[in-house]
Order: structure tokens, then sequence, then C-alpha cells
């Protein structure tokens, strides 16, 4: 099977993809790519083929709004009275309260307030390409191929600590937490040097191979899904899959 993950931006050139082959007993690392070095790539069209291409699919980008937020918006827009009185519910999706109750310290940021919401915008319109091409899209991810993934919060369980790789000179090496993402891994992964010099330069392509990653998980059965009473919320929402901790090495 091959994962693709996905460090979604608002433009191409700070977008991101990984695509990882995974095998029996050994997984391969098929392409890490930035907006940087190919654009045409990382616009829509591009990306809606290759998660088209892809059996699993990580996306770090929240992929719905809350529905509180949605609503009052949709009351606001009809001229009705404003019910927006309870503002962590309009800010925050179910799922962020989950991962900010069991994952501390990793605090989502909210997509109905923030400027995360202009790459969800995207998101959105990613997300009805691939419906349109007959693929089956649950926001939950409990069902068909894509999930909603972040790899800080991934990174907090893997490697057990909330890790500071953001930026050119980052307090957490890039390098040095891709060679512990491998070993958990283990060596059944292959991993070309360009790959490997891709992550340790842009965290863009160091979030898209965490995203691969996470995506594995998924298909592992190996992150936190939805409680069913929460499901169908999920499903409007979108839901962020945080892997098991401990779970890096049944990924091969």
């Amino acid at each position: 099977m091959q994962t693709l993950g996905i460090d979604l931006a608002a433009g191409a050139p700070d977008t991101a993809v990984c695509a990882i082959s995974w095998g029996k007993k050994a997984a391969r690392v098929d392409r890490v790519l930035t907006g940087r070095e190919d654009r045409t790539a990382m616009e829509d069209p591009g990306l809606v083929s290759a998660m088209a291409g892809a059996d699993r699919i990580g996306v770090d980008v929240p992929l719905g709004w809350p529905v509180a937020f949605v609503k009052a918006i949709a009351r606001h827009e009809q001229g009705k009275r404003w019910r927006g009185e309870d503002r962590d519910a309009m800010r925050f999706r179910e799922t962020d309260r989950h991962v900010r109750a069991n994952v501390p310290p990793i605090l989502p940021l909210s997509v109905s307030t923030e400027k995360l919401g202009v790459t969800a915008l995207r998101g959105a319109a990613l997300i009805d390409q691939l419906s349109r091409r007959g693929v089956a899209v649950d926001r939950s991810g409990v069902d068909g191929p894509v999930a909603e993934v972040y790899p800080a919060a991934a990174l907090c369980r893997w490697i057990g600590r909330r890790c500071s790789y953001k930026g050119r000179a980052p307090k957490d090496p890039r390098d040095e937490l891709l060679a512990q993402l491998l070993a958990g891994v283990g060596g059944a992964m292959e991993m070309g040097d360009d790959a490997r010099a891709a992550c340790v330069a842009s965290d863009h392509a160091f979030d898209a191979f965490v995203s691969s990653l996470v995506a594995r998980a998924v298909a592992r059965g190996k992150t936190a899904r939805p409680p069913k009473k929460q499901r169908e919320l999920a499903r409007q929402e979108g839901w962020i899959h945080v892997p098991e901790e401990g779970s890096l090495g049944a990924l091969s």
C-alpha cells in the first residue's frame, strides 16, 4: 500500500507531500517534495491526482469547522438572533478539545478564528474535488482513505515530548528527530539521501513525512478514533488522528 502525507498550506510554495510504499516486511520513502521544488505538483490539480492514487492519505489541515460556529454564522446570515455566547464551542471543535485534554501540552489552533482557516478553505476544496472523482471522504477518518492528522501531536506521542522543530534553527534539530523516527520504525524503512535532506531542510517536508507515517498508523488501527457517541459530529467537524503511544514500531 502507499501512504501520502500532505502538509497543506494556503498556497503551493509552502505545501509538501511525502509518499511511502509499505510492503509486508519493508517500506520505502518514494518521494518527498515541496512547492519550492515543484510548484505545479503542489497546486490543487496535482495534489488531487496524488491523493487519488494513494491508498491512505494523512492531511495536516482541519477538515471541518465547529458545528456551533457554522450554525451561528448561518443564523447571522439569515438575520436571526445571535447565539454565539459559548465562544469556546465557536472556536474549537470536539477533536481540538480531545487533543488538548489527552496530548498535553499540544494546543490545536482555532480553524474558525485564526489564519489556519485560510488553509482549511483550500482543504475543503481539495476534498470536494477528490469526492467528484468518486473517492468517498469521511471527515472523521473512520471510513475512506483520508484522515486528518496533526504532526506536532504525533511527534509528542512518538518522541515522548513536545518538539520545537520549525524554522531555520530549531531547538530540536530535524535531523535528530528524523533519526529517532526512523529508528522507531525499524531498519525495514528505506529512505534515500535526497528524501532525508529534504526533511532536514524544510519543516514542511518533515511534516509531510510525519503525516505519511500517521496515515499508515490509521490504516493499522493505531490511532485514537472518535468515540461512537461523537462519530457523527466528527463526520461534520473532522477528527485529528493521534497515534497511540508506542505505535511507531507497529507501522511496518
